[in-house]
């Protein structure tokens, strides 16, 4: 943490690219989703998504099977999360997106640091400082733009 800069390294770079190919994958993945999926009930698009991730990682994960079977509250916290968490977010993901728009859909990530933020000092009892505060504004601000939300002008607050 800190101003300090990171050493550049081949692992830097890799994390840096990584994180730009994500972005990008994810910012094309909803134009491309509502476009070529227009029309399909969310729980479809939302079982091919799961299915399909389902099949990528199998390979992946029958190479390093688990030395030892996990315990019945491992299993109940993994379905759990997967019922609760992906599923859910997936089909909400897929109803935005064909009733919203890709655009409007992806300002949801933006949110996610203002929970950060708000669990983070509610929960953990972090201190909020003048950057956090700074920061948690340009997070909004860039929310309103993109959305396309108009802030009060002071001449529609007067009353005649």
């Amino acid at each position: 943490m800190g101003w300090d800069p990171l050493p550049l390294s081949g692992m830097v770079l890799l994390s840096v690219f990584a994180v730009l190919g994500a972005s990008l994958a994810y910012g094309i993945g909803g134009v491309y989703a509502k476009k070529t999926f227009s029309g399909l009930p969310p729980a479809s698009m939302a079982a091919g998504q799961l299915s399909a991730a389902a099949l990528i990682m199998l390979p992946l994960s029958a190479a390093r099977p688990p030395v030892e079977l996990p315990s019945t509250l491992a299993v109940i916290c993994v379905l759990a999360l997967a019922l609760f968490s992906t599923v859910f977010a997936y089909l909400l993901f897929f109803y935005l997106l064909e009733n919203a728009g890709p655009t409007s859909t992806s300002t949801v990530t933006l949110i996610v640091p203002v929970f950060g933020l708000l669990f983070g000092v509610v929960l953990l009892g972090e201190p909020v400082g003048i950057g956090t505060l700074v920061g948690l504004v340009i997070v909004l601000l860039s929310v309103a733009l993109v959305t396309g939300t108009r802030l009060p002008s002071k001449s529609s607050n007067r009353t005649s």
